[in-house]
């Protein structure tokens, strides 16, 4: 019995983002596909704008975990303690 892989790199990673920086970086996630993402600030809620196109987990004060859905686009958004909001 053969059993195809995906590619390495297809497999759940993990990515740091900075907050709080004025430059955003797109995230791309193939529907179906995970990455965990860890912040260098706590944050205290998250925002996903469409659901559909992924989903966004809390797992830590300083990580999620991302799982795309769909083909598309959507934002997400994490809130820091004093309220700002890192997208």
């Amino acid at each position: 019995m053969a059993v195809a892989l995906p590619p390495q790199d297809a497999f759940a990673q993990t990515r740091t983002v900075a907050l709080g920086t004025t430059s955003v970086d797109p995230i791309e996630i193939t529907p179906g596909f995970t990455l965990t993402v860890e912040v260098d600030k706590p944050y205290v809620d998250l925002v996903v704008g469409n659901p559909g196109v992924a989903d966004v987990f809390p797992l830590t004060d300083r990580s999620v975990y991302i799982q795309g859905n769909a083909p598309g686009a959507t934002t997400s958004a994490l809130v820091m303690a004093a309220r700002v909001s890192a997208e």
